[in-house]
């Protein structure tokens, strides 16, 4: 678990899970999704009072606000709308200016799971952080919701679209 509170025995995940420590077992108990510099949280299963409702509020806040230090190899997300775009860090500028590669995806056939792996010939984007605690490609406007993730690499397609 990437952050816990001990008073509330909650926990979340690298991924934005909230977890509760019932008995030894992990239940989950809520989510975080981020657009842009906003944070929600959803599926607040087991969440009956207002002090664990605080508790978990204050974990995806921190959870949301840590962004490591970006180096050549890591994993980049491109947020678009409900989809997810994997990329791939292949040249840091500066602390806040990032040259991003897009990543191919390729499915095996036996587990029907994806996943990325480096593309020499994928797309090439410059990434920047911006005042509102959010990475945008260059030249783009702030709040347009198109924003980046350093630090995860995740593919999704929402079937809905």
């Amino acid at each position: 678990m990437a952050t816990t509170n001990t008073r509330t025995d909650l926990s979340i995940d690298a991924e934005g899970t909230v977890y509760r420590n019932v008995g030894g077992n992990l239940v989950r108990v809520s989510w975080a999704l981020l657009n842009g510099s906003r944070r929600y949280y959803s599926g607040m299963d087991g969440i009956d009072t207002p002090e664990t409702d605080q508790a978990v509020r204050e974990l995806i806040d921190v959870w949301s606000n840590q962004t490591p230090e970006p180096v050549k190899g890591m994993g980049v997300t491109f947020n678009c709308g409900s989809d997810r775009y994997a990329y791939t860090i292949i040249e840091v500028l500066t602390p806040k200016t990032l040259v991003i590669q897009e990543d191919k995806i390729v499915r095996d056939p036996e587990t029907d799971q994806v996943k990325a792996i480096r593309d020499e010939n994928g797309t090439v984007k410059t990434i920047t952080f911006r005042k509102n605690g959010c990475w945008y490609e260059q030249g783009e406007k702030m709040g347009r919701g198109l924003t980046f993730t350093v630090g995860k690499r995740r593919y999704e397609m929402d079937p809905g679209f």
